[in-house]
């Protein structure tokens, strides 16, 4: 049984961007160490011979390529996922694992709407120790704002 049509190196690097996901814990670090690796997308000719792909990941194409059930050996087909006859490039755990993040780290269209800050380094700075965005905060003492960053 092959690996979905892959190569095997093709599958370690798969693998790794979903473990790298794990550890990130978010899309846009996870970018940024992608970047760093100099890690593009698959290269690919169409049928009338244009050249695809060989790009650099950005989150659109990361989300699509951690999204997606067929590297967990699955198919979706109209909205369903079934169990495919291809072998899986990460194990079924990861993939729900990934999935779970995800959609933790997903916000509301309301939430952003409402989120107002004056912070000024709002979303620019991130936890040493988890590599997580920080959030602004304050407290108040008597008619005076204290602010903060809190991972």
């Amino acid at each position: 049984m092959r690996e979905f049509g892959r190569k095997p190196v093709e599958a370690a690097q798969f693998r790794e961007i979903f473990e790298l996901h794990l550890q990130h814990r978010g899309l846009i670090s996870t970018v940024g160490e992608l970047d760093r690796r100099g890690w593009r997308t698959k290269r690919w000719t169409t049928r009338k011979g244009k050249v695809r792909g060989d790009v650099a990941f950005g989150k659109t194409n990361l989300h699509h390529l951690l999204t997606n059930p067929a590297y967990a050996g699955k198919l979706r087909y109209n909205d369903k996922i079934y169990q495919g006859e291809h072998e899986a490039i990460v194990s079924e755990e990861m993939f729900d694992q990934v999935q779970q993040l995800l959609a933790s780290n997903r916000r509301s269209r309301q939430a952003r709407k409402r989120q107002k800050s004056d912070a000024l380094l709002a979303g620019r700075l991130f936890c040493k120790h988890c590599n997580c965005a920080m959030s602004p905060s304050y407290t108040k003492r008597g008619t005076r704002r204290y602010r903060s960053y809190t991972c």
